[in-house]
């Protein structure tokens, strides 16, 4: 299970903090998405969209849902696929440090 506050790689200021069941995304505007987290299985989990705000109420609506696939994961990052409603459908990597520059193509 992942907890606590990581960091996008390619977005300064956005990070995703995972607080039990709950998952909220921070798209460093002061807008973002709360979903929550229901576990599949060690590297997969659905997020099922409870509110959002600013720009993301265009894309996502409450019951919207998405799946994830975590591909690796480390103590200092972890790179994970999404798939289903707004997802641009390509890999993420989030960091427990804040923005350090680009680590490489986002898709």
């Amino acid at each position: 299970m992942i907890e606590g506050k990581w960091y996008f790689s390619e977005l300064p200021g956005a990070y995703i903090e995972f607080n039990g069941n709950t998952c909220t995304e921070h798209n460093g505007d002061g807008t973002g998405v709360t979903y929550s987290i229901k576990w599949v299985d060690d590297t997969h989990y659905d997020l099922t969209v409870t509110q959002a705000d600013g720009l993301a109420a265009l894309v996502f609506k409450p019951g919207d849902v998405m799946n994830v696939e975590v591909k690796e994961l480390t103590k200092d990052y972890y790179r994970y696929y999404v798939t289903g409603k707004g997802s641009p459908q390509c890999i993420f990597v989030v960091r427990k440090k804040e923005y350090e520059g680009p680590v490489g193509t986002p898709c």
